[in-house]
C-alpha cells in the first residue's frame, strides 16, 4: 500500500540521515527531503558552449540534474525557467562575446522536479531539447502545496486532477476537474496554499 512505501521510505531515511529526517513532530526542511529522493549523484550530462563569432566549442560533463530549485522571479512560467537553465549565456573566454551554454541530459529524464521559492504560472508541460535536437515533452503530473504547517497535493491523471490531503481526505482522492479548465493562479493556489513543488513526467 502507499502507507506501507511511505513508512519504508520514512525508515529508510531517518537511518541514513537521523538530523534531516528526525520521526516525531520536527518539522522537516522539503528541500532536504527533494534532494534525497531526487539527485542523481551517479549520472553525469553533457555541457556544450559555443560561441558564433570565434567559433569557439567545448563540451564537459556535469553532474545530471532532475531537480531543480527557482530562486527568482526573472521568468514567467516553469516551462521558460527550465529553457532558460537548458540553455544559457556568458562571455567567451576568447573574444568576450557573448556565449551559450546548452545542457543536454546523456539519458532522457522521466520527471524533472521544481521546488519553487517564488511566485510562477505552472506550466502544463515542458519541453526537453535533446543532443540530436529533438525534443521530449514531460507533462505535468503533481503538485505540492504549504501552508500552515501542512502540506497538500494535486495529482493529475489522464488530465483529470485529484486533490489529497493526509488530514481532511485520509487515504482518498477528490477529483476537481480536468486539467484544460486550471489556468494562471488555479494551478499555482489550492485552498489558501501556494505551490512550492511541481513534478513533471512521461
Amino acid at each position: 500500500t502507499l502507507s506501507a512505501v511511505r513508512d519504508l521510505v520514512r525508515h529508510e531515511l531517518k537511518t541514513s540521515q537521523p538530523d534531516k529526517f528526525p520521526i516525531g513532530h520536527t518539522g522537516t526542511d522539503i528541500r532536504d527531503l527533494l534532494q534525497s529522493m531526487f539527485q542523481k549523484p551517479n549520472q553525469k550530462d553533457i555541457s556544450y558552449e559555443k560561441c558564433s563569432d570565434c567559433n569557439y566549442e567545448a563540451t564537459s560533463q556535469i553532474q545530471s540534474q532532475s531537480l531543480i530549485f527557482i530562486t527568482c522571479s526573472s521568468h514567467k512560467s516553469t516551462q521558460s525557467n527550465f529553457k532558460h537553465w537548458q540553455n544559457q549565456k556568458k562571455y567567451c573566454g576568447l573574444c568576450t562575446k557573448k556565449v551559450c551554454i546548452t545542457r543536454y541530459f546523456t539519458i532522457s529524464p522521466s520527471f524533472i522536479c521544481f521546488s519553487l521559492e517564488v511566485k510562477k504560472i505552472i506550466s502544463k508541460y515542458i519541453k526537453i531539447e535533446n543532443q540530436d535536437k529533438s525534443t521530449t515533452r514531460l507533462s505535468l503530473k503533481g503538485i505540492i502545496y504549504s501552508g500552515s504547517n501542512h502540506f497538500t497535493s494535486r495529482f493529475i491523471v489522464n488530465n483529470e486532477i485529484w486533490y489529497h490531503d493526509g488530514i481532511s481526505t485520509g487515504s482518498k482522492c477528490i477529483k476537481e476537474g480536468h486539467l484544460d479548465d486550471f489556468e494562471g493562479d488555479l494551478l499555482f493556489k489550492c485552498k489558501k496554499k501556494e505551490a512550492v513543488v511541481v513534478i513533471y513526467g512521461v
